[in-house]
């Protein structure tokens, strides 16, 4: 009986330390509206795509740094911007300009 309550107990000190890394991984991710409950199987694949997108925001910086610039010749002939892509540019060029003022 004494064995059962032991391991019991490191099992809800497990499971409050996994919750509680979850907890903290959620606060990192930016979501609309920012108190939107999500589950971890969610905030585990937002977290990767956000991860992803600070990464590319950053070889982007890197990019405007060397004057590395990203042009409509960069597209195949047969490709095109999808209809958001000006705006997509828009924001990422903006958030890169915001982060350039904290390096």
């Amino acid at each position: 009986m004494v064995r059962r309550v032991s391991t019991n107990s490191r099992e809800r000190w497990r499971q409050q330390n996994v919750n509680g890394a979850f907890t903290e991984l959620r606060s990192l991710i930016p979501t609309h509206p920012p108190d939107r409950k999500l589950s971890k199987n969610e905030i585990l694949r937002l977290a990767l795509r956000y991860i992803s997108f600070l990464d590319q925001v950053l070889t982007d910086q890197d990019h405007v740094k060397t004057g590395q610039f990203w042009s409509p010749a960069a597209l195949s002939p047969n490709q095109k911007p999808s209809p958001g892509f000006g705006a997509f540019l828009m924001v990422t060029i903006a958030t890169k300009l915001r982060c350039e003022r904290f390096l």
